[in-house]
């Protein structure tokens, strides 16, 4: 049998289409990484990351240089600090006193609303006072707020409270009356003493 040759025109153009093929494939991919490239360069510019999978995105969403990254390090850090200063301040001597005064006023105030209202409005300022007070030392803003010498202002808070309570205590039960207003004059009394010894406490003694 007799084969016969292709001839060499049809094999060039063969060679040809094939070499045209692989230009055209080599061509495509170097333009893929191009853009790549490209797109990563201006990424980087713009200062965004590109990550190359899911895991890295989630990774990469909040680094640790950023500044979210950092506020939310600050935060985590400074809520339990601050609730083991708040905890700290509550069994303290101060945060005692402060609290007792804080209920004794506000018993005062209720007392006193039912038999003698003209009277409870010593109670609502040194209720309000003392939560003022309280607030301030707990959250520990009294070193942030520099224009206020708060020891002198806190003895002298309580002492003019102590005053005010012992007088307002025997007026009232030298007129007796109510057994709410009797009431409220001797827990006027508990109160004299608290913000007696309150005072005496805060007095910022000279060494």
């Amino acid at each position: 049998m007799n084969y016969s040759k292709p001839p060499e025109s049809s094999l060039l153009s063969l060679q040809f289409q094939r070499f045209t093929k692989i230009q055209v494939i080599n061509l495509l991919t170097s333009d893929c990484k191009f853009l790549k490239a490209l797109s990563r360069r201006q990424a980087r510019q713009l200062g965004v990351q590109c990550p190359g999978t899911l895991e890295q995105a989630s990774r990469s969403s909040v680094s640790p240089g950023t500044p979210a990254h950092t506020m939310a390090d600050s935060e985590l850090r400074s809520a339990p600090g601050c609730c083991v200063h708040c905890t700290n301040f509550l069994r303290s001597r101060k945060g005692i006193l402060l609290f007792a005064e804080i209920i004794f006023c506000l018993m005062i105030v209720i007392c006193f609303s039912v038999s003698a209202p003209k009277y409870s409005s010593l109670s609502v300022v040194e209720l309000i006072l003392a939560v003022f007070f309280f607030v301030i030392y707990m959250c520990d803003l009294h070193p942030k707020i520099r224009f206020i010498n708060w020891p002198w202002s806190d003895f002298f808070r309580t002492f003019i409270a102590a005053i005010l309570y012992l007088t307002t205590s025997i007026i009232v039960l030298v007129q007796r009356g109510h057994r709410s207003k009797i009431t409220a004059g001797a827990l006027g009394l508990v109160a004299t003493c608290l913000f007696g010894y309150d005072a005496y406490v805060t007095l910022p003694w000279e060494k």
